[in-house]
């Protein structure tokens, strides 16, 4: 299968089953806006104070890529290990810390997988582009447009403006998609489910992340 073959069959997969019309209704729409801009606003001070757990045992060293696959593999399956506990006692938001610290800590090391360094402003973009893709509402449009922006990512003028613009882009996106599940999740016992859910999510969003950066070193 074909790196565009399987972007587009993550993306047509429905992105969760909870994001439904009856969980939602529950809230009326200024208070579900209020609740999810405020657990954005949280989230962008969870990931400027989750560095240490991001650049863990970094320090500019490149790793092998044997050792980055490894990683992401034991990362990915104790993330499910944590979801389904946090789950089980009813503690679906405040786990979005390790969510979002882990997520960039994964998404890191696929980019240093393919020789990218994460801390280079294009890299962070591109990185954060395609949590975007993944999160938007319309993500064969979006992922369209990010293809074509790829075949010449040399004309890409970046800025801190940009850059900032992009990174708080992908954490929206990453609220609107986790919303219902968090919900779910802070429901004790019953949260197990939403845990599940949330780490398919979590685990999607690598998957795909991971397919554009074969996309771009080609």
């Amino acid at each position: 299968m074909s790196i565009e073959e399987q972007e587009l069959k993550l993306l047509k997969q429905q992105s969760n089953i909870f994001n439904a019309k009856k969980l939602r209704a529950k809230f009326s729409d200024k208070s579900q806006t209020h609740l999810q801009n405020g657990i954005a606003y949280a989230m962008r001070y969870i990931k400027r104070y989750s560095s240490i757990i991001i650049n863990f045992r970094r320090n500019g060293n490149n790793p092998k890529r044997s050792t980055l696959q490894l990683e992401n593999k034991i990362i990915l399956w104790f993330f499910l290990i944590m979801e389904v506990v946090f789950g089980f006692f009813g503690l679906g938001i405040p786990n979005l810390y390790f969510f979002v610290a882990l997520l960039y800590r994964c998404c890191n090391n696929n980019a240093m997988q393919y020789g990218y360094n994460p801390d280079n402003g294009q890299t962070n973009y591109f990185l954060n582009y395609s949590l975007v893709v993944y999160c938007a509402k319309d993500r064969i449009t979006e992922n369209a447009k990010y293809n074509l922006l790829l075949e010449n990512p040399k004309k890409l003028e970046l800025n801190r403006e940009k850059l900032n613009e992009i990174d708080n882009s992908a954490l929206n996106g990453i609220i609107d998609i986790l919303f219902a599940i968090k919900l779910l999740q802070c429901v004790p016992i019953v949260g197990v489910i939403g845990g599940v859910l949330c780490w398919n999510e979590f685990r999607k969003m690598l998957k795909f992340e991971q397919l554009k950066f074969e996309r771009i070193r080609k």
